[in-house]
């Protein structure tokens, strides 16, 4: 797995430059200061940004949405966390190691109270659009990997318009690089602004949704003909993608025993603040 290009992706020099000191005029601050005064009410860590979550370099299908959304709730990265469950966190968020140890278990993520959240609607829209393609049932973070335009965090995408921009620039080519999707699958209104027309990125080729809150028709038997279907069904049919990154750092990842006395650990934390 790259791990290098996770971390280049949440040691953002800007996130790092916006959370240490304050620039009203940068293009990211509006997104940095959701969090930012989110965190000071509940005197919580900053969330590092979202480079992904699943399997990027071997998924077949890569959904790109406009940004994550945040929860002061959820036992996800902060600044503090060694390198190694953050890259496990991305890697493996979907990873079923039961209702305790999973980042994410049945749409609903673990919280820092070791207790659930409620059913992330979004995971469940898209897992259902992936189940249309493969025609059976599909497995989170290994037959489709989640990633962003901006991927900092906000709520009904605050910030998005003005970071995307610069978030691009810096990290969509080297994700694209990184993963070995047969296809993109763009959703909402900001990933159909930003692909505007393409018909593919790198040789990937592009298809668009509209956002699981759209009152649109979602399915992809109602926006695609038959003939344009057969044709996805097709691609993701045929060998893997050869993938075009040259980083290949590697990082071991910490052994299952190690993230259920790791989460232990922040669950610990939480309950005696």
């Amino acid at each position: 797995m790259q791990i290098e290009n996770l971390k280049h992706t949440i040691e953002c020099v800007h996130f790092k430059s916006l959370t240490s000191s304050w620039h009203p005029n940068h293009a990211c601050s509006e997104i940095i200061k959701y969090q930012k005064e989110r965190n000071n009410k509940r005197n919580c860590k900053f969330q590092v940004p979202e480079p992904w979550s699943g399997d990027i370099k071997n998924a077949p299908i890569l959904f790109v949405s406009s940004n994550p959304g945040y929860s002061a709730d959820e036992l996800y990265p902060t600044t503090d966390w060694p390198t190694k469950f953050v890259a496990d966190f991305f890697i493996n968020r979907f990873k079923d190691r039961s209702p305790n140890y999973s980042w994410v278990f049945k749409h609903r993520t673990l919280l820092k109270d070791g207790t659930r959240s409620n059913w992330v609607r979004y995971w469940a829209s898209i897992k259902k659009r992936a189940e249309e393609l493969l025609e059976r049932e599909a497995i989170p973070g290994v037959d489709y990997c989640l990633s962003e335009l901006v991927q900092c965090k906000s709520m009904k995408e605050t910030g998005v318009e003005s970071a995307q921009p610069e978030c691009t620039r810096l990290f969509f080519n080297e994700k694209i690089n990184l993963s070995g999707a047969k296809i993109i699958i763009g959703v909402g209104k900001h990933a159909k602004n930003f692909f505007d027309g393409k018909k593919d990125i790198e040789g990937i080729p592009v298809y668009l949704i509209p956002h699981p809150n759209s009152r649109q028709p979602k399915t992809f038997n109602k926006l695609y003909t038959d003939l344009e279907l057969a044709n996805i069904r097709k691609i993701l049919s045929t060998e893997k993608r050869i993938i075009k990154s040259n980083m290949d750092v590697q990082i071991k990842l910490p052994s299952e025993k190690e993230v259920e006395e790791f989460i232990n650990t922040e669950i610990k934390k939480t309950k005696r603040n």
